[in-house]
Parts: C-alpha cells; structure tokens; sequence
C-alpha cells in the first residue's frame, strides 16, 4: 500500500500570485508564481501595492518590445488577462491568511488574428540552478496565434521562444518587492513536500508544444464518418 503523502509546514514569508486570463472559446487559463520574503527583511510592500506591481510588471511583459516583436503579438486576440490575485501564506498551516486582487490593464491581452487550439500550449520552465524536477517550477503559457509555429516542423520559432524567455525573465525581475530598495519578496520555486524554497536563477522555453489533457478532453467531439461497403 502506498503511503499517503504528507506536505510539510509552510515557511514564513510566503505568497501566491495567480495570474488569470481568459482564452479562446471562454476558457480560464491562470500561472502560479511563488514569492518568498528575503530573510531579515522588516519592512515589505502591502500585500495589494505588491499585487498592483506584479499586474503592472505581466502587462508590461506581454507590451513591451524584444527582437521587434512582444508577446502580445503571438497571442490571438481573444487571450485576455483579467486579474492577479496575490495570497499570503500562513506558515505552517499553508493556508490562505489573507488575499489581494489587482486588476489588469486592458493592454493585457493578445492582438493576432488567427489562433491554435485552446489545449496548445508551451511549458515556461522556472529554473534555480539545481537539478531535479522537484527542483524547478514551470506553467503553461497558451492562447497563442498559428504563427508562432514554423510551418515545416510544427515546433515553435525561436524568436518567439527566445522573446517569451527574455520577458518572463523581465518580469520575474520587475515584480518583486523592492521596497526601500531591498529586494523584499523573491520570485521562487517551492516544495510542498518540504517546505523549502529556492530562487528562481533562470526562465526558459522549449520549441515543443504541449498539449494540456485536461482541455483537450473538455471538447465534446463532433465525429463523422462513412459505412464501408460490403
């Protein structure tokens, strides 16, 4: 029989941002970053300032400009993100102590014109410089134009991966608390099994997409077909 797993306590100094949008066809699509207060740290950012930082610090990594492009110009247009609500973490508990909502500008969302299948997506992968899987944090990035993909390959272009990489980066690094100019809340990749955190020390994107299971089996399929001849 297999052991049930057992979370260990939350550490101090812990918050949730969900990022949430909205994508082709009405469904939901949200990205969880882990934020961990610097040690020592006493003064920090109001849980919603740094709400409103972190939503000014996404719009900013879909609008501003890398290799002539940014990402808002690979994500079709009905990808629209609408909020980001930050939770604070009780230590040792892992609950929910209090929570924070910011709501996104309007310039955060996509503006191509064709689209990929809701399910479609590329895994943003949340490195920290140690191996192992449980060692890295990733979320899906979706709701993206066909004309991120080479068309020979199907795989994604590598000036969209590499400007999708560089602007996660960017934004890692313009939403953390920097109040009285210490870098108060880290961006982090954290372990439920035990309780620990690490820095986040690298973004990266591969040129595969994935396909997410979940979305692909919430279509109701429309089959049709043609009786064989005897």
């Amino acid at each position: 029989m297999t052991s049930p797993v057992v979370n260990a306590p939350a550490p101090s100094g812990l918050r949730r941002a969900t990022i949430n949008a909205s994508i082709q066809g009405g469904e939901i699509m949200a990205h969880n970053i882990w934020y961990r207060q610097e040690p020592g740290t006493v003064v920090a950012l109001s849980l919603q300032d740094h709400a409103d930082k972190i939503a000014a610090a996404w719009d900013a990594m879909l609008n501003s400009v890398v290799n002539a492009r940014n990402v808002a110009s690979i994500l079709h247009s009905t990808t629209v993100y609408t909020d980001v609500k930050l939770y604070s973490i009780a230590e040792g508990s892992g609950l929910t102590s209090d929570v924070a909502m910011a709501t996104m500008p309007q310039t955060a969302k996509g503006n191509a014109t064709d689209c990929l299948p809701s399910e479609v997506a590329l895994a943003v992968t949340l490195e920290t410089g140690q191996p192992g899987r449980t060692k890295r944090g990733r979320f899906f990035l979706g709701g993206f134009a066909a004309g991120v993909l080479e068309p020979l390959t199907g795989r994604a272009k590598f000036i969209h991966t590499d400007t999708i990489s560089i602007k996660v980066a960017e934004f890692l690094q313009a939403s953390r608390d920097q109040a009285g100019q210490v870098d108060d809340f880290r961006p982090v990749v954290y372990s439920r099994k035990t309780g620990t955190t690490l820095s986040i020390t690298r973004a990266s994107v591969g040129d595969v997409m994935d396909v997410q299971r979940r979305r692909r089996n919430a279509h109701v399929e429309v089959r049709t077909g043609q009786p064989v001849a005897a």
